[in-house]
């Protein structure tokens, strides 16, 4: 192998070390996202749970809880799309 083809090489593994480092964090973020998103999720939900056995405290429980768990989803869900968004690019580049 010469000096150049050996040089090449590296370069293209070097290259496809960091997008593949890069993917593994994006995944590792996505994770968490998703993780802390249902432990509230499931949190909420038992808490209205508990809460159920009375109708006026139910009401205004769910008023507060429920929009906040809606707009932390969403967050989740916009941030998740952006952060895979380069990852899904980098991945159909090289087909």
């Amino acid at each position: 192998m010469s000096e150049d083809q050996w040089v090449d090489a590296q370069l293209l593994t070097t290259g496809h070390f960091v997008r593949q480092t890069a993917r593994g964090s994006t995944i590792g973020e996505a994770n968490g996202r998703a993780s802390i998103y249902l432990g509230a999720l499931s949190s909420a939900l038992i808490a209205l749970g508990f809460v159920a056995e009375r109708p006026s405290t139910f009401r205004v429980f769910a008023a507060v809880v429920l929009p906040a768990v809606l707009l932390l989803g969403w967050f989740t869900f916009v941030r998740m799309v952006q952060t895979s968004s380069p990852s899904h690019r980098g991945v159909s580049a090289q087909k």
